[in-house]
C-alpha cells in the first residue's frame, strides 16, 4: 500500500475507534472504497473481525500489504488498549 494511502486509512480508522464506532462497521466501511486491490485487502480484514478474530489477527490476513510495523504497532495498541492513539 502506498505511504499516503496508508496514512490516510490510519488516520481514517483511528478517528472512527476514538469515536467508538464497532470495528466490523469501520473495516466493512473500508472495504467498500479504495482501488481494488485494497477493497480486497480490507475485505479479508473485515471478514476476520467479523468472525471475532482481534484487529490484529485480522490485519495479518493481509500478508505484506499493510507494513509489518503497522500490524505490530496494532498488536501493542490493543494489548494497552490504545489502538486509536496507535494508528493516530
Amino acid at each position: 500500500m502506498p505511504l499516503k494511502q496508508l496514512a490516510e486509512l490510519c488516520r481514517r480508522t483511528a478517528t472512527a475507534h476514538a469515536t467508538g464506532i464497532a470495528a466490523r462497521k469501520i473495516w466493512e466501511r473500508e472495504a467498500n472504497s479504495g482501488g481494488t486491490r485494497k477493497r480486497s485487502e480490507m475485505a479479508k480484514v473485515s471478514q476476520a473481525v467479523n468472525r471475532g478474530e482481534t484487529l490484529a489477527g485480522a490485519l495479518e490476513t493481509t500478508g505484506n500489504y499493510l507494513p509489518k510495523l503497522v500490524r505490530d504497532l496494532v498488536h501493542a495498541g490493543e494489548q494497552a488498549g490504545k489502538v486509536d492513539q496507535v494508528l493516530n
